[in-house]
């Protein structure tokens, strides 16, 4: 045992943890009084057979869930008391996920995938592409770092580990890369701005377009009744600010279901 370890608090710590989904007759018991004890520096593996609760224990230790019942002590600090987005403070801060799936964004490159965890700790630009690329480098993937997921082979990508209706398809497609947002330590917040820029950004693009071509169409206008065309830039101000304001006002809602997701049910989405 390390010095660390016997003048503190053990690393992770299960206490007669359980959990149990559903209710009353329909209630299931995934973890009957789980004692766990890790010290920094252990190599732990946990085995079972399948419905033994691997995955909930697994879940439980990773931060993504709490138990129904038990403490969970990480360096002390009691995790089960923990909010939704403290526990992704400590996600984002202390822990690591080698996923089953490879789950990587498919619109981002092998190095952005890398820098992902890296940008929700607040790192730098620069001291995050260093870190990425090094990473990379480290398993041979650096001349890769521009290629996105699907131009990576398996074995590669294991290395690199109605505005509101499209908002709303947006959110369903996007599930699984909402849940590994969620997973490397996102808040909610930061997953509700990502969307409602999103969306903003989606309808002051069709405001900038509609103005666009209703200019065409009232000099088109203008020229076959031989009148003099008039700009108004304060009609077309108010538009394009109306445009943004339908942004932020339909794209709340699918924004705020993004940022609601449970991160494990997220990861689950096919």
């Amino acid at each position: 045992m390390s010095e660390t370890a016997e003048s503190g608090p053990p690393l992770i710590e299960l206490r007669e943890v359980t959990k149990v989904y559903g209710e009353g007759q329909a209630a299931f018991q995934a973890l009957r009084g789980v004692d766990v004890r890790i010290e920094q520096g252990d190599f732990v593996a946990v085995m079972g057979p399948s419905g033994s609760g691997k995955s909930t224990a697994m879940n439980i230790l990773g931060c993504l869930d709490s138990p129904t019942s038990g403490a969970y002590r990480f360096r002390g600090a009691h995790v089960e008391r923990l909010s939704r987005n403290q526990r992704a403070l400590l996600r984002r801060h202390y822990l690591g996920f080698v996923f089953q799936g490879f789950n990587l964004l498919a619109r981002t490159s092998a190095l952005e995938n890398v820098e992902l965890p890296l940008l929700y700790r607040g790192e730098a630009r620069a001291a995050r592409h260093a870190k990425a690329r090094a990473a990379l480098a480290a398993v041979g993937l650096l001349p890769w770092e521009k290629h996105t997921p699907a131009e990576l082979s398996g074995g590669q990508q294991l290395g690199g580990i109605g505005i509101m209706n499209i908002m709303l398809v947006s959110v369903t497609e996007r599930t699984r890369e909402i849940g590994i947002r969620l997973a490397i330590g996102a808040l909610e917040r930061e997953v509700l701005l990502q969307f409602l820029v999103e969306a903003v950004a989606l309808s002051s693009l069709g405001g900038l377009i509609g103005i666009a071509l209703a200019a065409l169409a009232s000099i088109g206008l203008a020229q076959a009744m031989q009148v003099p065309y008039l700009f108004d830039p304060r009609i077309n101000l108010v538009s394009f600010a109306f445009s943004a304001a339908i942004g932020v006002i339909f794209g709340y809602f699918p924004a705020r279901r993004a940022a609601r997701l449970d991160p494990i049910e997220a990861l689950r989405h096919e």
